[in-house]
């Protein structure tokens, strides 16, 4: 192990964050649809600018927790950002996903909630997996895996 290397000190993942525009609708999306459960919410967040690099920074927060796995949910009031959807082969964090049971049926269960796919669900590395990418709320893609 390197010598600076924080390898024996990390516990376990945390969490994966988003910031978004429609709180609200992401906020159903991951508790109604998904199953998550709110851990904390407050509506003017003032405390994290420092930690964030944006001193001043107001937000609206919420973690949400299922299975050991939490998102946190971002509504920057004060400072606005841009929103630009990301395409899957540019740099950066590009989805979130998550293992499921039967994809077909979370496939038809997404698509009647009115989102849209990226695909319909597709076998992956000659059948030991099938998966399909949907469009969430303002773009954010999230991958449904059926772990065959």
């Amino acid at each position: 192990m390197a010598e600076d290397s924080v390898s024996d000190l990390i516990k376990r993942p945390h969490h994966t964050a988003l910031s978004v525009r429609d709180f609200e609708a992401a906020r159903r999306f991951y508790v109604d649809l998904l199953g998550f459960r709110v851990d904390g919410e407050m509506e003017r967040r003032t405390d994290v600018g420092p930690v964030v690099g944006l001193p001043g920074a107001v937000i609206r927060w919420a973690m949400l927790a299922r299975d050991g796995y939490r998102i946190e949910l971002f509504r920057y009031d004060e400072p606005q950002g841009d929103m630009h959807p990301q395409r899957q082969c540019d740099g950066g964090y590009t989805h979130i996903a998550f293992e499921v049971r039967n994809v077909d049926e979370v496939y038809r269960r997404m698509r009647t909630a009115g989102y849209d796919a990226v695909s319909a669900p597709a076998e992956l590395r000659g059948g030991a997996s099938k998966a399909f990418y949907l469009r969430g709320p303002e773009g954010h893609v999230v991958e449904f895996i059926e772990i065959r």
